[in-house]
């Protein structure tokens, strides 16, 4: 009966599926326990439970129960490979404790895209739900942007970010430092990443707009995407966001977006070029510094990989392995595949491997998923941030099929 009720509450459609797209990229959270290395607040170490974790439980519930009924050998066989190398990695982890929840997230993900509905309404009404978050994240932004501070708020997990504050994302020049737009992300690069799946997934939706009103009403949406965008400095994003064009112009029905697309974005650029141009002459100490800390990435990412080649130093523990071996404020290593390799190891990396080629023909369109390459090679919060693992949820869904034989 209990079964019965919840089955019903996850067919609410479209209201349960707008809410739990809209709830997925805010970070409102229960800390369980406060990240801290060797003394100092590090928030990459905080364990705690999102508010969309426990609503994805429910799709997890009713994944896990396909996956039992189903009775099919790669069901069981996944599920066994991730429970060998999750207690594999976990054991061998330089922070248990955030490795175990962190294999505990990526499972619940694995069985919540099996266990959602597979009606086309329902899809729709989770990335809607979706839009409008990313929309109101490139309003923060902005707004953060040319005010420069971005406020505290407990409610949608957002902390205080300052143009003034040491440490915090910031664009100098000889006179003034400008505050780069978070949004309600805990960076500007996840914000960055945020909106470039946001404009992919809108301009999907361009062919499908007939009234006049309403296609004034998407360029708008997608114009201040365009520009929240701009105002978050982010390379690895504005690299995406130029493939998406290319991509764009590949296709009849969204080739005049491409167009504009292009246009919009050299106007931007020459608005803000006195800002931009820092951005790729490493002249500055921002810039700099975010220079020495990729390079010193690489490094930790290459010696942890020689120390620990087989089962890695555990699921989100790359900075706790580095600071017991010399610590100088450690970094996750800015590059994703290297970073899983230090991490899960080569059994690990050889898992995912193999569950990406599993699950290839669930993809309905895989150039799109160039956008996040550029993310991929210079960034880390794909992988090392519930919020960075929350955008490729919302990616799983909008560019795969229904979940059918191959999630089972």
């Amino acid at each position: 009966m209990t079964w019965h009720w919840l089955s019903m509450g996850l067919r609410m459609q479209p209201t349960w599926a707008w809410l739990v797209g809209f709830l997925v990229s805010w970070q409102t959270i229960f800390i369980l326990r406060p990240g801290i290395l060797w003394g100092r607040p590090w928030p990459l170490a905080t364990i705690g439970v999102q508010v969309v974790d426990l609503m994805l439980l429910g799709f997890a519930v009713r994944g896990a129960r396909q996956c039992w009924r189903a009775h099919r050998r790669t069901s069981w066989g996944i599920a066994g490979c991730v429970m060998l190398l999750a207690a594999s990695n976990s054991w061998v982890s330089a922070d248990r404790a955030l490795t175990i929840v962190g294999w505990l997230r990526i499972a619940a993900f694995l069985l919540a895209w099996v266990g959602m509905p597979r009606e086309a309404s329902w899809r729709r009404g989770f990335l809607g739900g979706c839009m409008v978050a990313i929309v109101l994240h490139a309003l923060f932004g902005i707004v953060q942007f040319f005010t420069g501070h971005a406020w505290a708020s407990t409610m949608l997990g957002m902390a205080y970010h300052g143009a003034a504050i040491p440490g915090d994302a910031v664009l100098t020049n000889s006179t003034e430092r400008w505050l780069r737009a978070y949004g309600g992300f805990p960076h500007p690069n996840v914000l960055g990443t945020a909106l470039v799946i946001g404009m992919a997934v809108w301009a999907q939706w361009y062919s499908h707009v007939r009234r006049l009103v309403h296609i004034g009403i998407w360029w708008c949406v997608f114009l201040l995407m365009q520009a929240a965008l701009l105002v978050t400095f982010s390379r690895a994003a504005w690299g995406g966001y130029v493939i998406l064009t290319l991509l764009l112009a590949r296709q009849r029905a969204t080739r005049f977006v491409a167009v504009m697309t292009a246009v919009q974005g050299v106007v931007l650029v020459g608005i803000f070029a006195m800002l931009i141009a820092p951005r790729f002459r490493v002249a500055g100490t921002h810039e700099l510094r975010s220079l020495v800390e990729r390079g010193s990435g690489i490094q930790d990412a290459r010696m942890l990989i020689a120390r620990a080649p087989w089962w890695g130093v555990g699921l989100h523990a790359m900075p706790s392995a580095v600071a017991r071996v010399r610590f100088h404020d450690p970094q996750p290593v800015h590059h994703v595949p290297l970073l899983l390799l230090a991490e899960v190891g080569m059994v690990g990396a050889l898992f995912f491997g193999w569950l990406l080629w599993k699950g290839r023909r669930a993809v309905r369109w895989w150039p799109m998923i160039l956008v996040l390459l550029p993310t991929l090679a210079w960034d880390h919060h794909l992988w090392s941030l519930p919020s960075g693992l929350m955008l490729l949820f919302v990616c799983v869904i909008a560019w795969s099929s229904s979940p059918s034989s191959t999630a089972t």
